[in-house]
């Protein structure tokens, strides 16, 4: 039995301190709503840390992300302008993307900003700090009782909590989907992604570049520095590309780019992670929600994967505003609107990203090279096709 008396009562409970689960608790605190942010991990004080000037992007986890316009619009709600992402990042003007079998090519202009992880997580973990918001680190859900009428946590050593509402943005191994018994769809891709920091010899002129080479997308990402980049490489060899010498690597690069970026030099350690997509069968039940990560994972190749994250919060708070305007309605309606809004978007660019990778990686016959080669070619020539793809992402 528990104790009523023991019991903290909130508006929302956040579980997972990132960046999708801060841009959430920072959106809901100002509509007015109490509530709390559980991390189960102890990485904030590792984020606050991460600040210092003396931390670099080439000692950290090189990490980025590509932020498009729309969540430059929903990071200024939280208080987050795009001065501040100016000072955190470094924006991208276009994009250029090259087929390496048959020299398929597109570009087109492209408006957004480079990022990179630590940088935003902490910048997002000061706003919250300073407006009061409460955020415990080390949590681990011992209990809980997650229906239609009410949230109830039991974190252990003492500290229950009654919520009207949970979110889950406790990313890709969710606590909170594994409480909720929501089942995922998931297939891996048998690639890793290989991330590190490279400096070229010549400029990259704010323009992000993919290759699609034999074993996988490689993407060199603009950052501050004029000759400065953010390597991501999804390939099927990734353990081999983390094991030979700095120089072959380089080499590879340097071949695989054409040359484009003359001579790159790698300036960190190489880090990787699998890659798979994933997504759960439903982000609502009870009174709780699942966002970002939590939801669903896509593949890196169009940097799309934070942004759709951004989108959840952005559409379940907007969703929770037209809930307290109309006296009639309920979290449940509410909730179950945004599921309905932002499923058929999130799978949408998982089925987008995953058949472009297949197209691109898996192996093909003769006749369906020549005609993916093809059809970059009569893309590029599209500038209305073109402007379309650009507004979708």
């Amino acid at each position: 039995t528990r104790r009523m008396d023991e019991t903290k009562r909130l508006d929302y409970v956040v579980v997972g301190g990132g960046l999708i689960g801060l841009t959430a608790a920072l959106r809901l605190h100002d509509l007015g709503w109490t509530g709390i942010v559980l991390e189960q991990q102890s990485k904030l004080s590792e984020s606050r840390s991460q600040l210092a000037p003396a931390r670099v992007l080439t000692e950290i986890s090189p990490r980025v992300l590509a932020l498009n316009t729309a969540t430059q619009a929903s990071l200024a709600l939280t208080g987050l302008p795009l001065e501040s992402l100016q000072i955190l990042g470094s924006p991208f003007r276009g994009m250029e993307v090259w087929d390496r079998e048959l020299s398929g090519a597109l570009n087109f202009d492209a408006q957004g900003w480079i990022v990179e992880n630590h940088q935003l997580e902490g910048a997002l973990l000061g706003l919250a700090e300073s407006k009061g918001i409460q955020i415990r680190e080390a949590n681990t859900i011992k209990d809980s009782i997650i229906d239609d009428q009410q949230v109830w946590l039991d974190c252990g050593q003492g500290v229950q909590l009654e919520a009207s509402l949970l979110i889950g943005a406790d990313g890709a191994q969710s606590r909170v989907r594994e409480i909720l018994g929501v089942p995922t769809l998931n297939w891996a891709y048998h690639q890793c992604a290989v991330v590190a920091v490279v400096h070229s010899e010549k400029p990259h002129q704010g323009v992000a570049r993919q290759w699609f080479t034999g074993s996988g997308p490689l993407a060199l990402l603009p950052l501050a520095d004029p000759h400065g980049l953010v390597l991501i490489w999804s390939s099927v060899e990734g353990q081999a590309l983390l094991e030979v010498s700095d120089s072959e690597l380089e080499s590879r690069l340097v071949r695989e780019t054409d040359q484009m970026m003359g001579a790159l030099k790698l300036v960190s350690k190489r880090q990787s992670f699998p890659l798979q997509q994933q997504h759960a069968m439903r982000y609502v039940k009870g009174r709780a929600v699942l966002l970002g990560d939590a939801a669903h994972t896509i593949h890196p190749l169009a940097g799309q994967g934070a942004n759709l994250g951004f989108a959840d919060v952005a559409e379940l708070v907007d969703c929770l505003v037209q809930m307290s305007l109309d006296p009639s309605a309920t979290i449940q309606g509410a909730l179950s609107k945004f599921e309905r809004r932002r499923a058929g978007q999130n799978i949408l660019m998982t089925a987008l990203t995953d058949g472009l990778s297949r197209l691109f990686t898996d192996p093909k016959p003769a006749w369906l090279r020549v005609a993916r080669s093809w059809g970059m070619r009569l893309l590029d020539r599209e500038a209305q096709i073109k402007r379309l793809l650009t507004e979708t992402a």
